[in-house]
């Protein structure tokens, strides 16, 4: 339909007002990432408002469709790439009556936003119904994938720890002559990889969620010819949730390994995640198992640093019993999942403020001890050097060490009651090293259209995802979306988070992590203000240099540094000395054509500014 509005200025014009997309974005809605494989539209949510986006994960070759179709009033939909009022997919005005319909092809595989809007770009707090389908998805009828049979299996690289592949049982079918697996419901519809065994005998294969389907099987075949093959092994739900997983020993180093995947009843179809990883034999002090080398033994503790702030842990499943040397009969209660954090004693007396024990009705048990070890560096002896607090139930208290020798390094060890799954907190110590995730930092910046979450981790152990949480007191928090985690890693993953409602001046963002178990922690706490420079970067894109209009940043020095996508970096400097003015970079002509990201950072080293921009 046509709208048309007057403009008077010092004429009247009147002409057709149309839109290639919206930009009013508000807040997520609803905060969790959407998926689908069903080919019928289903119901994203019957109560979005105008204004509110919702994600969506897409497989690249999928079709998708969305649609605003029955409501009540005049609907706009935008689709967006890179976050809302990122880079736009596709936009539909009235493709049903009034209302939306959005079908887009998937060019990659990732996450879409959807913008709902009444028309002319607006927001309101009318309930509307989106609903979505992968039109193109299914079970059949559709090319199989590309690994749907032993003989044109994917190969799978062995790694020390967990780097996922990501697969998918779309259209995939029964694979013939082979032997059936004999668990986890085998009905047809598998893909396959292989695996070159390392040179222990021993690997480790597992499944677990990419969005897809969410319970599958696994089974691991040995032969000399992919047409000729033998089950080892077959699993249901020995891997995370309701995923699989196999460990094999005694396996001939060199040769190959085949691995069956399906779903659970071959009635649900999309991505799966899947590794191979060495099984590591014990270490030197009898320490094994997914969490060897973490502070789930004593041998490789945590480390606590004293001072300014608060650690949090907790005594999740993820930990196991170890009960080196005699600390077993020392200690005031049972152990059942305990965990090992080492300090150095900065006076003859330390005490651990425990402030926060949460998630559990027994609680925690804690204990210092003073630690002897052998020549490999494993632990042999305890001596108690506190109170052993054990209140069997939530309360709050504090273990204090005495009688310590300065410089000297001891040992704090923590325990669930019981065998308790609790989290806590403990003021006054850091800590790095802890599992199941090690953070390595949290991080927010203001921009003009939203607010910039990024945190680091170093090390996960059955990471699920992370939750977002924001306030306007710090006190009061509410849900504004999750972030996928990456469930084993040893090596440094960053994430990031967009806020796109920026509406107030200082806002709290509390950021925690789930396990594969459902335990949920604490991992930080945030507080942005809006005082972000509003600078002007032109031409963009640029051939030979670019300029940047300073006219709202205050007095001062300010560097500048210009990063490509490989981390490589730039840094230029520049003088503020008056309100208006404009500062362009020079030595840029040597930069390749490509994506570039900008930054301009104050002279505390404070990040200000942040843009990306493109030589060509």
């Amino acid at each position: 339909m046509k709208k048309f509005l007057l403009f008077t200025f010092i004429f009247v014009l009147s002409g057709y007002v149309s839109f290639s997309q919206c930009s009013n974005c508000g807040s997520q809605f609803p905060a969790a990432t959407q998926s689908t494989t069903s080919t019928s539209l289903t119901t994203v949510t019957t109560c979005a408002y105008a204004g509110e986006y919702s994600e969506y994960d897409v497989t690249v070759g999928e079709t998708y469709t969305w649609t605003t179709c029955g409501n009540s009033y005049d609907t706009q939909l935008t689709l967006y790439t890179g976050g809302c009022g990122g880079t736009s997919l596709a936009y539909n005005d009235d493709d049903c009556g009034l209302q939306s319909t959005v079908t887009w092809t998937a060019t990659y595989t990732g996450t879409v936003t959807l913008l709902l809007s009444e028309y002319f770009c607006s927001s309101n707090s009318t309930c509307t119904t989106i609903e979505w389908a992968c039109t193109s998805c299914g079970g059949g009828g559709g090319t199989p994938p590309a690994n749907d049979d032993p003989c044109s299996a994917t190969p799978l690289t062995v790694n020390a720890a967990c780097v996922n592949t990501t697969g998918t049982n779309v259209d995939a079918t029964a694979s013939a002559g082979v032997p059936a697996p004999g668990c986890a419901s085998y009905s047809g519809g598998d893909v396959w990889y292989t695996v070159t065994v390392p040179a222990n005998g021993s690997v480790r294969v597992e499944t677990s969620s990419a969005g897809g389907f969410t319970d599958g099987g696994l089974a691991l075949y040995s032969g000399l010819l992919c047409s000729s093959l033998s089950l080892i092994e077959c699993d249901d739900d020995d891997g995370a949730g309701t995923f699989s997983m196999i460990e094999a020993s005694g396996l001939t180093p060199g040769s190959t390994v085949w691995v069956r995947v399906w779903e659970y009843g071959n009635d649900a179809f999309g991505d799966f995640n899947i590794c191979a990883t060495e099984m590591v034999p014990p270490n030197v002090c009898g320490d094994s198992g997914p969490t060897m080398n973490t502070n789930d033994f004593c041998s490789t503790p945590a480390t606590l640093t004293q001072g300014t702030g608060s650690f949090s842990s907790s005594t999740a499943a993820t930990y196991s019993q170890d009960l080196p040397g005699n600390v077993n009969s020392v200690f005031c209660g049972s152990i059942e999942n305990n965990s090992w954090y080492q300090f150095t004693a900065l006076s003859t007396t330390e005490s651990f403020s425990i402030t926060s024990v949460l998630n559990c009705t027994a609680g925690i048990q804690a204990e210092v001890y003073d630690v002897t070890y052998d020549v490999n560096g494993c632990c042999t002896g305890f001596t108690s050097m506190s109170n052993c607090y054990n209140p069997a139930s939530t309360a709050l208290g504090t273990v204090t060490a005495t009688g310590l020798t300065i410089g000297q390094d001891y040992m704090l060890m923590i325990d669930g009651n019981g065998g308790a799954n609790c989290d806590f907190t403990i003021s006054n110590w850091t800590g790095i090293n802890i599992l199941p995730v090690t953070m390595v930092n949290y991080t927010g910046v203001a921009f003009d259209s939203y607010n910039h979450l990024k945190w680091a981790t170093s090390s996960e152990q059955e990471n699920d995802y992370f939750t977002i949480e924001k306030s306007f007191d710090g006190i009061n928090y509410t849900k504004v979306g999750t972030v996928k985690g990456n469930g084993n890693s040893s090596v440094r993953i960053d994430y990031e988070f967009k806020d796109y409602d920026v509406n107030h001046a200082v806002v709290y963002y509390r950021l925690t992590q789930t396990d594969f178990n459902g335990e949920t922690k604490k991992v930080g706490d945030l507080q942005i203000t809006r005082e972000i420079a509003n600078l002007d970067v032109y031409p963009n894109p640029f051939s030979e240099s670019f300029t940047i209009d300073y006219s709202d940043l205050k007095t001062g020095s300010y560097e500048l540094t210009i990063t490509n996508l490989l981390g490589q970096s730039y840094s230029e400097y520049f003088t503020i000395d008056s309100k208006t003015g404009k500062f362009s970079p020079s030595n840029l002509s040597d930069l390749k054509d490509g994506v570039y990201f900008i930054n301009v950072f104050d002279s505390s080293g404070k990040l200000i500014f942040e843009e990306k921009i493109v030589k060509h």
